[in-house]
């Protein structure tokens, strides 16, 4: 089942992503469907795993981005944002840029409801999300669709992290104001 409506046509922003090649493989799914995609990064990883022909660099000042990713949005007429983690700064401030513009916003988050998996929901995730918070909903005879594991390659996450911070702390005077959501030692 699509949970992100249709693709084809649609311009389709994905907003930094996890590190590794997770949102560029994404990227050439949506466009296999027929959706032109946009990509903004913060840092030389971002800008590493990214595809070059649509990615766009931000190294301007924090206090800038707002009227940045407006802009963005409005200038290339994006109908959805796919991005990784609600909580972050600059996702934080371009799902509320999203809001005013009605255009649909899509979140991965690690498996915060169930280890080695990836949660997507539209709107956000953690206490964005609009999963019920009665316990009793929960206690329903609900039949669930068995999810597939996604039994995650350790190795491939330790290589990618490994690049990402290298390229980002190599990167660094690329992209001069760039603040990471958490420490990069």
């Amino acid at each position: 089942m699509n949970r992100v409506g249709e693709l084809e046509n649609k311009h389709i922003l994905l907003l930094q992503g996890p590190m590794g090649d997770f949102f560029t493989q994404l990227e050439l799914f949506f466009r296999k469907k027929g959706a032109k995609t946009f990509r903004i990064g913060f840092n030389r990883a971002d800008q590493f795993f990214a595809l070059k022909d649509s990615y766009t660099p931000y190294r301007d000042k924090k206090e800038n981005w707002r009227e940045f990713i407006k802009t963005f949005l409005l200038k290339n007429r994006i109908d959805k944002i796919i991005l990784f983690g609600d909580c972050r700064y600059y996702q934080n401030i371009a799902i509320k840029e999203a809001e005013k513009l009605n255009i649909d916003t899509f979140v991965f988050e690690e498996g915060y409801i169930r280890p080695d998996y990836v949660t997507f929901e539209k709107w956000g995730v953690n206490n964005f999300s609009l999963i019920p918070r009665d316990p009793t909903f929960y206690n329903k005879d609900i039949k669930v669709k068995e999810p597939l594991p996604t039994y995650p390659n350790h190795l491939k996450m330790i290589i990618s992290a490994t690049i990402y911070y290298i390229l980002a702390y190599l990167g660094k005077n690329s992209y001069p104001f760039y603040e990471h959501h958490r420490e990069s030692n």
